[in-house]
């Protein structure tokens, strides 16, 4: 009798456990799926608080995605790609109409848009390790491209032609450049004209941009954009059906640090409007409030990586989304756009230097310092200049 006593006894106690495990389970599966999701940006987390035109953030946000840097360091980097049938994908449904949309678009030009305050930073430091296996590795694997650097005057031009065309307000252009139309107003920091400006390059002229200290090891982009499969010959011009890309950083988020597509994709004319929008009436239906023309750390984040993969979700996939960390389950989406729409839309992972969207791995090749280029002209975090006038003022 005790026997079955015990055994009964142990069996409900077996029962107890399957059932938490059963909870706990369910708990992790939504927590791991559900649409709260949060996004960094590849431009500042990690190794680079240096650069006038890239962005950093708080420290929680930067140790959640070191944390996800550190599990792809501990992952050996794959050179041969695995079968994509044999890859799990998410769930989400493409948007047919934006897809069509994409197709309606003028052929993607072979043009690289680089912001930095030097425009001849490549033939005055041919030598640095940074410019050698960097811009001038793309133009020499890229000799049909056109590449176009744009200093602060060309940035503010552009901004300035958007104001001209409609696409921002007067009174916008006013927050943004400051000292125009008689106004004597300080300039907003680069960071923020420089989000903006990427956006309306690409809107205007289409292409392929990159991030000054991004662009390390490129690799031949007619083979990206231009190869075979993708591209038709009429009248000797070759034109391809890829309209845009769409790489990820790590596991983090679709990276604003590299953006391409065929000129007027109404995606990135969203992403301006929505800048606008935060800018120009998210303080209670007012300008976001500045320090001697600089908006704040925050404002300047939350108008560029959040916002854009914001974008990106809503425009692609009818989805929203919200937060600014990892969104669980990146590299499933990347592996959607591989086997859904490859033919439109091409991606990528950043893993690091010599595997990447923009770089391929070959012999020799290593990842190299962005501070040498940077301790050459001054260049030093923008975030603690911005923390710094906001502090005293």
């Amino acid at each position: 009798m005790k026997t079955k006593v015990y055994i009964g006894k142990l069996s409900l106690s077996l029962l107890v456990v399957l059932i938490v495990l059963g909870i706990l389970s369910v708990q992790l599966s939504s927590q791991l799926f559900n649409n709260d999701i949060i996004l960094p940006t590849h431009r500042d987390v990690i190794d680079n608080p240096i650069a006038v035109h890239t962005t950093d953030k708080n420290e929680s946000i930067i140790q959640d995605a070191q944390s996800s840097a550190q599990r792809q360091q501990e992952t050996p980097a794959v050179k041969d790609t695995p079968s994509l049938e044999k890859e799990p994908q998410s769930n989400f449904t493409i948007n047919k109409a934006y897809l069509q949309h994409l197709q309606t678009l003028p052929p993607f030009p072979k043009k690289l848009h680089i912001l930095f305050p030097h425009k001849d930073y490549y033939k005055q430091h041919p030598d640095l390790n940074f410019v050698k296996y960097g811009i001038l590795r793309f133009i020499e694997l890229n000799p049909t491209w056109d590449v176009h650097i744009y200093n602060d005057e060309d940035m503010d031009n552009i901004i300035r032609k958007s104001a001209a065309d409609g696409i921002i307000s007067k009174e916008e252009l006013v927050q943004l450049i400051g000292d125009t139309n008689g106004y004597n107003l300080p300039s907003a920091h680069p960071v923020e004209r420089a989000d903006l400006a990427r956006m309306l390059i690409i809107w205007y002229y289409g292409g392929l941009y990159a991030d000054a200290d991004s662009l390390i090891n490129p690799r031949n982009f007619d083979k990206v954009f231009f190869s075979d499969e993708y591209t038709t010959v009429t009248s000797s011009i070759t034109t391809t059906s890829i309209k845009m890309c769409l790489p990820i950083y790590l596991d983090v988020n679709f990276a604003q640090s590299i953006v391409c597509s065929s000129p007027r994709n109404n995606l990135y004319m969203k992403m301006i409007r929505s800048m606008s929008q935060i800018r120009m009436a998210s303080n209670n239906g007012k300008p976001i409030e500045r320090r001697n023309g600089w908006a704040s750390t925050n404002s300047l984040f939350g108008m560029g990586p959040p916002l854009y993969n914001r974008i990106v979700f809503r425009t692609l996939f009818n989805e929203e989304i919200s937060g600014h960390g990892d969104i669980p389950g990146i590299v499933l989406v990347m592996n959607q756009l591989k086997n859904e729409v490859s033919n439109v839309i091409v991606t990528g992972q950043y893993i690091d230097q010599c595997h990447s969207f923009l770089s391929t791995n070959y012999d020799g090749c290593k990842g190299w310092d962005r501070s040498e280029l940077y301790d050459v002209y001054n260049m030093t975090s923008w975030s603690k200049a911005v923390k710094k006038r906001w502090r005293q003022q």
